[in-house]
């Protein structure tokens, strides 16, 4: 990129009201989207291995083993059953136990279940806003559960005011909403406006290595995290991989290790995807994509790379950017251009803002599906 001036600045995020778990904008491994169904059945341990299956505090990352381990042939009780979006599943012992579902073999007893229970419900695990519309007195109750065992916490949730939202229950024809721990509310009172945030790790361009022209490199490798594409890669890996060319429509033109010194310096859109797929990223070169079909991609998943200014000011020099998420009218965007951990490194950009530099950088972007 061409570098002029480096801005810096920091945001913070004041709610009131219920003790909530904001967002994290931080990830340091790949995290699927999950649906846990609680069902109630009986699983055999089929484990061909030494020792035994062992038991893990969670279902995916951040996750550890307990020091449990189950020997083959034995039979355990389960109550829920966790299915990753690849595919993936593991079952509930009770609390935090949960094994690897390619070590069990299953005997359902969700029939014998009562009609009215949480075995009839689906909950999901899945971020966004939800603002709450109600016209009685006082305000929204919170409570403890979502099935008919729940009570009611003391906490009221004002009308007309927003809260961020962790999981979705459905059953029994109603939906409720999960504002962190056992905190439901009744999704009859809830219009979303959801957000999607990728699960990105956030790579600096700046430090371990120090590389001020290489915002192209580092934004791939951010990008990749969100497939869990290039772990093995370090950002310098990236950076030392990157085809060379005199011009930018064949390769990268410059010294990525070197400030540009009034140079425009950079990979075009259609050399950067192609070395993606070198990499193994299902990439593709989507310049030109109108502001509808950025989103899309978001909410399919998908991060964008895309040309901008640095830190998406209005007046500055030329840089690259990932979005990384998506909120009505704001994208969220990772700015390899920060130190690991400075401030303002990931943060919201209005979409007209956005449309608007997008829009002087000629719309290049880079799509990783």
């Amino acid at each position: 990129m061409n570098f002029k001036t480096r801005l810096t600045f920091s945001s913070a995020l004041l709610l009131s009201g219920l003790v909530l778990t904001n967002f994290s904008l931080k990830n340091n491994r790949t995290v699927y989207a999950a649906i846990v169904t609680d069902q109630k059945q009986t699983v055999k341990i089929n484990y061909s291995g030494g020792g035994g299956v062992a038991v893990w505090n969670n279902y995916q990352a951040p996750q550890h083993v307990t020091g449990k381990y189950l020997a083959n042939n034995t039979n355990w009780k389960s109550f829920k059953v966790a299915t990753l979006d690849n595919q993936k599943k593991w079952y509930n012992l009770g609390g935090q136990q949960w094994i690897d579902g390619q070590y069990v073999s299953t005997n359902s007893q969700a029939n014998n279940a009562p009609a009215s229970d949480n075995s009839q419900y689906q909950v999901k695990e899945t971020k966004g806003t939800a603002h709450i519309t109600y016209s009685g007195g006082g305000g929204v109750a919170v409570w403890n559960n979502y099935d008919n065992s729940r009570k009611i916490t003391g906490k009221y949730l004002a009308n007309n005011t927003n809260w961020h939202y962790f999981k979705i229950a459905t059953g029994d024809n109603k939906t409720w909403y999960n504002l962190g721990g056992n905190q439901w509310v009744d999704g009859q009172y809830i219009t979303e406006n959801q957000e999607y945030i990728l699960p990105y790790t956030y790579y600096s361009q700046l430090t371990p290595t120090f590389a001020p022209s290489a915002c192209e490199a580092a934004s791939l490798k951010i990008a990749m995290s969100v497939k869990g594409i290039g772990n093995n890669l370090s950002v310098k890996d990236v950076i030392d991989k990157m085809p060379r060319a005199s011009t930018p429509d064949k390769g990268f033109n410059g010294d990525p290790y070197k400030f540009a010194g009034g140079k425009f310096i950079t990979i075009y859109p259609e050399p950067l995807a192609a070395y993606a797929r070198s990499l193994g990223a299902n990439a593709f070169n989507i310049s030109g994509a109108s502001e509808q079909a950025l989103i899309n991609e978001i909410k399919a998943g998908n991060p964008i790379i895309v040309a901008c200014n640095l830190h998406m000011q209005d007046s500055s020099s030329y840089h690259v950017s990932t979005i990384v998420g998506y909120r009505p009218g704001a994208f969220l965007i990772a700015d390899p251009y920060r130190y690991a951990n400075e401030l303002g490194k990931v943060f919201w950009v209005d979409m007209n803002k956005f449309m608007r530099i997008y829009n002087y950088r000629d719309k290049k972007a880079v799509v990783i599906r």
